[in-house]
């Protein structure tokens, strides 16, 4: 039984002893339970006859949706703000965990941002001139043929070329192994042996 189920049980054995005539304080003792509980599910059966658990009700939502979106419009309009910063000029009657909440409900993630030195215009047109005039020369450029490659596997020997077999995915230690025994290995032995049992079958 799972625990609801085990749950259930207890309380069934709870209602019967009960139903039996023994007091609140000795089924408590011998089911080894509190008599609080006890008297609970005493109470619940004949009040509504249920021995199940009450329907959880949802947490009402502390904030409201237009709430919502003046959280998340106030990390888009400042990425260096913070949850107890937005609560505060948006007067929420929250905390900050739920602002960081709300945020991460829309997908919005704290970063710590990087402490760069500022840079003057002096400095940003330095650095742009320097990227324009040394970067080029750093890209190594190819012509694309726009063939489409495909990824396959074969075997030569003193004779000749052998079969190739073509890779599908990824060419891994275990796909290797498998193309040695179900590919090379049978091709290999009808090369070499064609009238052999082994080779029968193989293309």
């Amino acid at each position: 039984m799972n625990r609801q189920q085990t749950a259930i049980a207890k309380r069934a054995q709870i209602i019967a002893l009960h139903d039996e005539g023994l007091s609140s304080r000795v089924i408590a003792q011998r089911l080894a339970v509190s008599r609080t509980t006890v008297q609970k599910w005493i109470h619940r059966h004949e009040e509504i006859g249920n021995l199940l658990d009450a329907e959880r009700r949802p947490r009402p939502r502390l904030t409201s949706r237009a709430q919502d979106e003046a959280i998340q419009q106030a990390v888009r309009d400042d990425p260096f703000t913070n949850a107890v910063s937005i609560r505060k000029r948006l007067r929420l009657n929250v905390n900050a965990q739920t602002v960081r909440r709300r945020l991460r409900e829309a997908g919005l993630r704290h970063r710590i941002p990087a402490r760069k030195e500022r840079l003057s215009e002096e400095h940003r047109a330095a650095r742009l001139a320097y990227a324009r005039h040394y970067d080029r020369r750093n890209i190594f450029e190819e012509a694309r043929s726009g063939h489409v490659t495909v990824k396959v596997w074969g075997w030569i020997f003193i004779h000749g070329m052998g079969d190739i077999v073509r890779i599908e995915g990824r060419f891994t230690a275990a796909k290797y192994l498998e193309i040695l025994e179900n590919f090379f290995i049978p091709s290999l032995q009808q090369r070499n042996h064609p009238h052999s049992p082994h080779s029968a079958g193989v293309v």
